[in-house]
């Protein structure tokens, strides 16, 4: 059974709503202004597994996080990003973190890539 535990803070005009999922052991923060929200998946083409979390942060204020455990060669949809504009994107791959820049606009997926060598990408 899957439990899901919801509490909403507001914060301005925004707010936040953390999830909490069991046996999925997968938490959840999104922030919202009521944008267009952008669709996330995360790509794994290494063989090996990896532990993957995946950070969108506006200066030092957290947007967004969210964490799989992902199988070698596979791939899964997580939960869309709802805000546009220039993000820093930090992705962590077994601790190690890499960070880049996106323009979220909303309407085009974004992918998050793993590399054979556990390297990170991003394309839309």
């Amino acid at each position: 059974m899957v439990e899901e535990i919801c509490a909403h803070v507001s914060v301005g005009s925004r707010f936040a709503c953390w999830f909490a999922h069991s046996p999925s052991q997968r938490v959840s923060v999104i922030a919202t202004n009521g944008d267009s929200p952008t669709s996330l998946a995360i790509t794994n083409q290494d063989n090996t597994g990896h532990a993957v979390v995946v950070e969108i942060a506006d200066g030092e204020r957290l947007a967004y996080s969210e964490g799989r455990i992902m199988e070698g060669e596979s791939s899964t949809e997580i939960d869309a990003f709802n805000e546009t504009g220039k993000y820093h994107v930090r992705v962590a791959v077994d601790g190690s973190t890499t960070t880049k820049t996106f323009t979220f606009e909303g309407d085009d997926p974004l992918t998050i890539g793993i590399d054979n060598s556990g390297n990170v990408t991003l394309s839309t």
